[in-house]
C-alpha cells in the first residue's frame, strides 16, 4: 500500500515554532519516529511539505496516477479557509484523514474550522453512541477480510457499499453470511433503474436492507437502522 502524507505551510518549521504547542521534534524527527513505528511493513509512505497551496493540490492530483491509496494531510493553516485543497481531496476520490498536532478544538476560535473535514454523516447521526469505523479497498479479498476482523473486533452492525462486487461476488455474500452480524447493503444510485447487469444483487438476501438511489444520505439512513434497533 503506498499513501502520501503531505505537511501544510509553516510544518517545516516545527521544532522551533511554538515549541509549548506543537512540541521539541522537527518534521524530519517525526517522519523517522512513525517510519520506525508503523505496524505493517507492506506500506510504503510519500512524504511531502509545501507552504504553497498550488503545490499542495499539484500533489493531491499526482496521487491519482501514481497508484497512491490513502492520503495524510496536515493542511496547516489552508485547514481553516482553503476551499480550493478541498474541493482538490474531494475531486481525487481517494480515502483522506486530516491530522493535527494540536487539538484545534482548543485553540482560537478561527483554528476551530475545518473547511476539509466532510464529517456530514457524522453529524446527522441520531444517536451519540455510534462508533463509526470507515473502510474501503478496490479489493475484494481485503473487504472480505475486513469482513472478518468484524467479528473479534466487537462490530454491532456492517454498512456495505460493495460497488460492482454487488453484482457477482458470492465470495462477499458468503463472508457476510458467515460473520453473522447484522448488515445493511447501500447504493449511492438507484441499481434497478442501471444497465441490467446492474439491478442483479448477489448480497441482497444475506442483509438486513438494501437502500438504493438517495446518495450520501442513504448511508445515514444505514446507520440510524442500527440506532433505532
Amino acid at each position: 500500500m503506498k499513501l502520501l502524507i503531505i505537511n501544510g505551510p509553516n510544518l517545516n518549521l516545527i521544532g522551533r515554532r511554538e515549541v509549548d504547542v506543537y512540541g521539541k521534534e522537527n518534521l524530519d524527527q517525526i517522519i523517522n519516529w512513525v517510519s520506525e513505528n508503523i505496524e505493517s511493513l507492506e506500506v510504503d509512505l510519500i512524504w511531502f511539505q509545501s507552504n504553497s497551496e498550488g503545490k499542495i493540490i499539484d500533489k493531491l492530483h499526482w496521487a491519482i496516477d501514481n497508484h497512491i491509496e490513502g492520503v495524510i494531510i496536515n493542511p496547516g493553516a489552508y485547514t481553516h479557509y482553503s476551499y480550493a485543497i478541498r474541493d482538490a481531496i474531494s475531486s481525487i476520490e481517494i480515502p483522506t484523514i486530516e491530522v493535527h498536532l494540536s487539538n484545534i478544538e482548543q485553540r482560537e476560535n478561527f483554528r476551530k474550522v475545518s473547511v476539509i473535514k466532510d464529517d456530514w454523516v457524522s453529524e446527522n447521526i441520531e444517536s451519540s453512541k455510534v462508533d463509526l469505523i470507515w473502510y474501503q479497498s478496490n479489493s475484494e479479498g481485503d473487504i472480505i477480510d475486513k469482513l472478518h476482523w468484524a467479528i473479534d473486533n466487537q462490530i454491532g452492525g456492517v454498512v456495505i457499499n460493495p460497488g460492482a462486487y454487488t453484482h457477482y461476488s458470492y465470495a462477499i455474500r458468503d463472508a457476510i453470511s458467515s460473520i453473522n452480524i447484522p448488515t445493511v447493503e447501500v447504493h449511492l444510485s438507484n441499481i434497478n433503474q442501471r444497465e441490467n447487469f446492474r439491478k442483479v444483487s448477489v448480497i441482497k438476501d444475506v442483509c438486513k436492507k438494501q437502500i438504493k438511489g438517495k446518495g450520501k444520505e442513504g448511508y445515514l439512513e444505514a446507520i440510524n437502522l442500527f440506532t433505532k434497533s
